[in-house]
């Protein structure tokens, strides 16, 4: 510490001479202006919805779950956490997570947690029911999404719904079909778990929700098509949809000119094709499986532009995803396909499809490009596993990679290394990316391979907004004390005391003194604020360091923007910045020689 606070005085006093000196020259020249350096930048937000962690701090492995993604209005939630890792997991507090609303992050159970320290063991779950009482409000929740988060700092989060149905079925109605007929448009159909032999026939804006989908099935008897959606807006979720007829044009389910659908959380098995469009846009085929269909998992055809199908998973089907005759502009994304007996993507009579995330492996050919009219398809991040025949592509130009550094596809048999680096693969050292390209024909080329199987980055969890206020206001030079005084606010949504002290940082650089800390409410504005230290030396050594100097000499008062970052204890990160004064005292009888 001493030697921060010498090396302080000394610039000080060197700052002293040098004004003097500069007096003495009276203006014979003028300082010129320079921009601030960087100021640090916000760090991207956004919901991270992954359900499993493993950090480098944790080896274990954690899974935060609900038994089903939809409920009833008053239904209870049964909520588990699992170690299906190898090694125990300490724990402190319990419920070691809390419930919120979603997406406005308000808490709603429990308001006071029990202290209490205890570890999961390898294999061990712990499992919680809760009533839908939100401990806040004294009420009961109100439909809507809710997400549950760990208060450990896993970044686990488990996410779902609680709806108010319009009509259930079977206690409304006997039948899914006859529901429909009843419904009035916009209506919430549920549908309790149960076998419901039936070929259904969706002409209305309804939604179609069911309790679980393993056990909630709709069983075509091989008679036609098990669903068939011909209205606009419709939402058909957590079925298992099976034994449609086994012939052409029949599938699981249909979708016959229309948009604006959403096909989730399904299982459809033992169809002709799982899921078949006509002349359909605009619509959200994921988080479906499908398996074990005869012919296709997923088929686009006549004109079926501008779907969205993602994250499903896609095993032993004839062929993967089939998409043709026209149906262009589709985003086929991070999907699964595997042990397709003939391809895993088909591309016929199409163009301008985006596939990228997805999956491909020990499939018959991985991408097969029908024609020499299938071209501007753009195909990066894939991963290409062991398929007998990667690509089979007749001329037709299309685009294999995102350009450097992002990369192409990952290729399990490229050949190449990866020695050198660059937009060129001209410059020492390795990048993950392949020095030769991977060429598939003169026209379709890979130019940056990748060496590794690509996986989608982790978003980052959301950033909280803080209120910060800085003490003093103004910092002089040549001013003494030990430190400067931090006073942190959160949103009602959140509480100060779950603020791990250790992780504060000012401007990513400089961290908090561990002591003091005290909360309380410095303004008086009625919400509680965290008040920590830094240490003052460091932080005027870090202002000259990062200011323009021709500008404080000149100006004797500047402002500087200070930034505090931290997380919570569950890993939630938080930013606020607030503006003070540097101000350089100047020498009697020196300052009047420079106008402000």
């Amino acid at each position: 510490m001493w030697r921060e606070k010498e090396l302080l005085r000394r610039i000080v006093s060197g700052i002293t001479l040098t004004l003097l000196f500069i007096g003495i020259l009276t203006l014979a020249f003028r300082l010129q202006s320079a921009e601030v350096k960087s100021e640090i930048a916000l760090p991207e937000s956004c919901i991270t919805m992954q359900r499993t962690i493993e950090t480098a701090e944790q080896t274990s492995q954690l899974v935060l779950e609900t038994d089903k993604h939809f409920y009833l209005l008053g239904e209870n939630v049964t909520i588990t956490l699992k170690n299906v890792g190898d090694e125990a997991v300490e724990i402190g507090g319990y419920p070691p997570w809390q419930i919120f609303t979603y997406p406005e992050e308000k808490p709603v159970f429990p308001a006071v947690f029990t202290f209490l320290a205890w570890s999961l063991n390898p294999g061990e779950n712990d499992t919680f029911v809760w009533n839908q009482y939100n401990e806040f409000t004294g009420a009961f929740c109100e439909p809507g999404v809710y997400v549950i988060r760990d208060t450990q700092g896993w970044c686990l989060s488990a996410y779902f719904k609680i709806i108010e149905a319009d009509i259930i079925v079977p206690d409304d109605y006997p039948t899914i079909q006859e529901a429909i007929n009843h419904a009035n448009l916009g209506d919430i159909i549920y549908v309790k778990a149960g076998t419901y032999p039936e070929n259904i026939l969706v002409y209305k804006a309804v939604s179609l929700i069911g309790e679980d989908n393993n056990n909630t099935i709709i069983d075509g008897r091989n008679l036609g098509k098990t669903v068939h959606v011909t209205a606009n807006n419709v939402t058909l979720m957590n079925f298992k949809i099976i034994n449609s007829k086994k012939e052409y044009a029949y599938a699981g389910i249909v979708l016959d000119g229309v948009s604006f659908c959403n096909i989730s959380l399904n299982i459809l098995t033992n169809n002709f094709d799982g899921l078949y469009t006509e002349n359909s846009i605009c619509n959200v085929i994921e988080n479906n499986v499908f398996l074990t269909n005869d012919w296709n998992g997923i088929h686009l055809k006549y004109c079926s532009n501008s779907n969205i199908i993602n994250s499903n998973i896609i095993l032993n089907c004839k062929n993967g995803i089939n998409i043709e005759v026209d149906s262009n502009n589709n985003s086929l994304l991070y999907n699964h396909i595997e042990n397709s007996e003939w391809d895993g993507i088909d591309l016929i009579g199409s163009i301008k499809n985006v596939i990228n995330g997805n999956t491909i492996k020990n499939c018959f050919t991985g991408v097969y490009i029908g024609s020499e009219t299938d071209n501007m398809n753009i195909i990066y991040h894939n991963n290409f596993i062991c398929n007998t025949y990667q690509i089979t592509c007749y001329s037709a130009p299309n685009f294999w990679d995102d350009g450097y550094p992002s990369g192409g596809n990952y290729w399990s048999d490229y050949t190449g290394v990866d020695l050198y680096s660059g937009p060129y693969q001209n410059l020492t050292g390795s990048d993950g990316i392949g020095d030769t390209p991977y060429v598939i024909d003169e026209k379709n080329i890979d130019h940056y391979p990748l060496m590794s199987p690509w996986t989608p980055t982790p978003p980052a969890p959301p950033v909280l907004t803080a209120t910060v206020n800085i003490h003093p206001q103004a910092l002089n030079l040549r001013g003494r004390g030990r430190w400067i005084t931090v006073y942190v606010e959160l949103s009602e949504a959140h509480d100060v005391s779950d603020i791990n002290v250790s992780s504060m940082m000012l401007n990513e650089t400089i961290p908090v003194d561990p002591h003091p800390i005290a909360i309380g409410d410095h303004d008086a504005n009625g919400i509680p604020d965290l008040m920590v230290k830094f240490n003052r030396v460091k932080v005027i050594l870090y202002i000259l360091n990062n200011v323009n100097f021709n500008e404080l000499v000149r100006k004797r008062v500047i402002t500087v923007t200070l930034t505090i970052t931290g997380c919570l204890n569950d890993g939630t990160p938080f930013q606020g910045s607030t503006t003070i004064k540097m101000i350089m005292s100047m020498l009697r009888g020196v300052h009047t020689a420079f106008p402000i």
